[in-house]
């Protein structure tokens, strides 16, 4: 060799010359070939691949390989006396080994663990250990095919040489699967196989530096880092030393915030786990009592509740906070929000001393939109514990809801810069930057999760939604299907499901789906496939199949056993067998109101009235009554005999909500009192709506379509334009925007709305209104709409008015005949009967609709179209002068009729 040579450094040399090799390469231009000019090159490489000879057949003979195999016991017991001065007996060596996989470098980390007793050193050093790392492992790991993926994981997480059958049971698929895959990661070089107990295998990390970084970046919780850690100090230290050694690293966790110690409280409550009896109590007598409080609170702490989540802890220090803190628990839990509040001043003037109750205060004042007090307590919260994340966010939550989202994002970047992933956080950042028009900064949060390995599940969907809507489909997808393999990640799941299907991908779709099934073998999964086969797909039998088989593996939600019998009505089975699935699921389920909801809904597919009421009334007795209260107005609503007895469902609904932030109850009464033709009191419901949560967008769309027809145009405009802020998918918002806008912002709107879901009724009817297409075209795709959809009156006054102009009178009148029926429970739909019927007059068919007002027992409804059409021929009817002028009114706006 020359004296000056470039040295090249290759990582990983197995998989670049497989990649090399698996073509024959002109002469000349083969890798190795011009490597091989060590007048120019040397090289030093790594691989992970097994060394045998055949594996080297295609290297040339000046190729050195050295095999740098895992230190042997004996070798681990020189190096640990090294490091240490400790020469310790050789038994006491194997669980070093073990925890290391007999790294050099990790039992030095170790050894400097042994001789400072430090936690937050030996953290600091692997996590340095792990930052050098990180790029390399998750690209390795993100590289693997999904299968694979989940079987590696489930290795990693095991940690200890293990068999394929345990590493099956982890990753949760049949033993077959996680032994093929293993043999792939065996040849890939990634695992170890060597013999175990008689005639069976056990599978290990080649790397336990990938172990490592599993647990730590993969799998966030403290007690996940901890744990192979507690399993060496239980197994390595003497009863004695372990007291100690617990004693000092709760010593140390003093000198920090409580709201840093998790990895203290971690490896604490992992350590009593495996201990007991005089062990045990020397433990917990020698930990600080300072410790001791930080750590009960912590492991009765996080507990999320309902959309924006409670931050949930019980201090020790005084029975009657205790006693305030369960009261506080269950006000909340009932919804009463104003006496959780009044029992949390309460206990706050009792101790004011506890920050969670703090963050508790923020929250519930954030609910009750006291935005002023819920900043000041997020504050009050970020002095007393600056580095709590929970402190941080309910800060960020408060600030959006009063507007000020400049100082919002900055408090989610504070704790993202702590914990990237941190769900709330991320989520509501994210959404600040976008609803701005700052989609880099969305991208950017996102991006920064889940390269530090942190998305969440509902962080993943949220993510590749903002990809799909920047043009980067590839992406999204990508970012999908790497996460949807996961068993916990049902969002993602869906999502993907979803992504396909909107890219008309069904076969794909069910593909996956069935191939997930099968990898799975749990009821869960073959009750997604079932009900995807119900839904997408239509295919009743296939559907029923799927999910009666996940009811056998023991499904335990309703839902599966409410899908099954409609999947069994589509399959044209006998009422009594799909009955029998009805009466099994409320054998199951008797005191859920969700199980006597979907009873219900089953119910009515049957058409059977009697039982579907009478489930909805059970549903009310259960629970809270809530769901039930407003599943049964939903199903009274539209009978015009029972309309009180709605709105008083309704009204109850809204009370039981006791003041919060609570849309859904506000907007079907709202919307019940618009069909009902009292816009007056719709409007104070939707005030109220949108005082107690502005960022409701249906209530917006709502308050819209009632300025619209009452033709408050601008004031229109502002709500459907303030719903699309709040969701810019919003169907209602785009196709109602399109009603008061010109022509071509409506074609936008209107393009937008189809692709947002084409299926939508509203996005079809507003795309048939402004088409260029044929009429006849048109009115055929009408018809198609009202078959479809045949309770849309706003879709079938339109075709009747397409079949006038057309000639075809008689359906034009059969269509106004029966909209004219459902007029007293829908009033608000008037304007649009008598616009539609004003048109069939101008066709001609004046005498066919005054004969169907005449004899029409709702004739009432519409006096003031019967009283017009009497104008135009030149009648002077005697009637209320309000009547006239509104009658005056219908004919001025239609001008062609004579």
């Amino acid at each position: 060799m020359s004296a000056a040579a470039l040295l090249v450094v290759v990582e990983n040399f197995h998989i670049i010359l497989a990649d090399q090799l698996q073509g024959v390469p002109a002469p000349g231009e083969g890798l190795l070939e011009l490597l091989q000019d060590d007048q120019l090159f040397a090289v030093l490489a790594t691989s992970v691949a097994a060394a045998s000879d055949d594996d080297h057949d295609f290297l040339p003979e000046e190729y050195a390989s050295i095999i740098l195999s895992p230190l042997s016991l004996t070798e681990c017991r020189d190096l640990w006396r090294a490091l240490t001065k400790d020469n310790v007996p050789a038994e006491r060596i194997r669980p070093i080994q073990i925890l290391t996989g007999g790294s050099p470098r990790l039992i030095h980390i170790l050894a400097d663990f042994m001789n400072t007793r430090s936690l937050r050193d030996l953290m600091d050093n692997l996590n340095f250990l792990i930052d050098q790392n990180t790029e390399y492992f998750k690209s390795q790991l993100d590289a693997l095919p999904a299968v694979e993926r989940k079987v590696f994981a489930a290795l990693l997480e095991i940690w200890d040489p293990t068999s394929a059958k345990q590493v099956a049971e982890v990753a949760r698929v049949n033993t077959n699967i996680a032994s093929a895959m293993l043999a792939r990661l065996t040849d890939r070089g990634s695992v170890i196989k060597e013999q175990g107990p008689g005639r069976s295998s056990i599978y290990f990390a080649a790397e336990r530096l990938f172990n490592i970084y599993y647990l730590m970046r993969r799998r966030s919780h403290p007690s996940s880092r901890v744990k192979a850690l507690v399993t060496f100090m239980v197994e390595f230290y003497s009863s004695e030393e372990l007291v100690n050694t617990t004693a000092s690293l709760a010593k140390e966790a003093c000198d920090l915030d409580p709201s840093r110690r998790g990895d203290y409280h971690s490896t604490f409550d992992a350590i009593l786990s495996k201990t007991s009896g005089s062990v045990r109590d020397q433990i917990l007598k020698s930990a600080p009592s300072e410790f001791i409080l930080s750590f009960r609170q912590e492991t009765r702490e996080f507990r999320l509740s309902g959309g924006t989540g409670e931050h949930s802890v019980k201090s020790n220090s005084d029975g009657r906070l205790n006693e305030l803190i369960d009261r506080i628990e269950a006000a909340a839990d009932d919804g009463d929000i104003d006496a959780a509040r009044g029992l949390i001043l309460e206990a706050i003037e009792l101790d004011d001393s506890v920050t969670e109750l703090w963050i508790r205060l923020a929250f519930v004042e954030t609910e009750l939109g006291n935005h002023t007090s819920a900043v000041e307590a997020a504050h009050r919260a970020i002095t007393m514990s600056p580095n709590d994340l929970w402190s941080h966010t309910v800060l960020g939550l408060a600030l959006r809801a009063s507007d000020r989202e400049d100082e919002a994002i900055a408090a989610y970047r504070a704790v993202l810069a702590i914990a990237p992933g941190h769900e709330p956080a991320l989520v509501e950042a994210a959404a600040i930057a976008e609803s701005r028009g700052d989609k880099a900064l969305a991208l950017e949060l996102y991006e920064n999760a889940d390269t530090a390995g942190t998305l969440s599940d509902l962080s993943t969907v949220l993510y590749a939604q903002l990809l799909a809507r920047v043009k980067n489909s590839a992406m999204a997808e990508q970012l999908l299907r790497r996460s949807a393999s996961e068993f916990e990640n049902d969002l993602t799941r869906r999502s993907l499901i979803s992504f396909l299907h909107a890219h008309d991908r069904f076969d794909e779709a069910k593909q996956w789906l069935e191939n997930f099934t099968e990898n799975e073998a749990r009821w869960e999964a073959f009750a997604d496939l079932g009900r995807y086969l119900l839904t997408q797909t239509q295919n009743g039998p296939a559907a029923r199949d799927a999910l009666r088989t996940a009811i056998d593996m023991g499904a335990d939600k309703s839902f599966v056993f409410s899908t099954l019998a409609h999947a069994m009505i589509e399959a044209d089975h006998s009422e009594d067998e799909v009955s029998a699935v009805i009466l099994e699921m409320l054998a199951k389920f008797p005191d859920q109101a969700s199980s006597w909801i979907h009873a219900g809904r089953v119910y009515e597919a049957m058409d059977d009235e009697a039982e579907a009421e009478a489930a909805y009334r059970s549903a009310m007795q259960r629970e809270d009554g809530k769901r039930g209260r407003l599943s049964l107005a939903r199903f009274l609503d539209g009978r015009l005999d029972r309309v009180h007895e709605v709105e008083k469902l309704l009204r109850d609904a809204v009370d039981a909500e006791r003041g919060r932030a609570k849309c859904t109850p506000m907007r079907d009464l709202a919307e019940h009192l618009i069909h009902r033709g009292d816009d007056e009191a719709a409007n104070i419901v939707l005030d109220a709506a949108i005082l107690a949560n502005d960022r409701c967008s249906c209530c917006h769309v709502l308050r819209g379509d009632l300025c619209r027809r009452t033709g408050q145009v601008q004031s229109a405009e502002v709500q459907y334009r303030e719903a699309l802020s709040i969701d810019g998918d919003d169907v209602g918002a785009l196709t109602g925007l399109a009603h008061v806008v010109g022509k071509t912002e409506a074609a936008q709107l209107i393009a937008k709305a189809l692709k947002s879901d084409s299926a939508d009724p509203r996005a079809v009817l507003a795309s048939l209104k402004w088409s260029d297409l044929e009429q006849s075209d048109r009115l055929e795709s009408a018809k198609r709409l009202t078959d479809e959809y045949p309770g849309f009156l706003e879709a079938i006054l339109f075709a009747a008015g397409l079949e006038a102009q057309v000639g075809d009178l008689d359906s034009a009148i059969g269509r106004l005949e029966g909209a004219l029926s459902e007029l007293p429970t829908q009033k608000d739909a008037i304007p649009m009967f008598v616009k539609s019927a004003m048109t069939v007059v101008g066709a001609g068919g004046g005498q066919k609709v005054s004969d169907l007002l005449a004899s029409h027992h709702n004739r009432s409804a519409v006096e003031p179209l019967v009283v017009a059409i009497g104008l135009a021929r030149g009648e002077a009817p005697l009637v209320a002068k309000e009547v006239l002028e509104v009658a005056r009114d219908i004919l001025s706006r239609s001008a062609h009729v004579n």
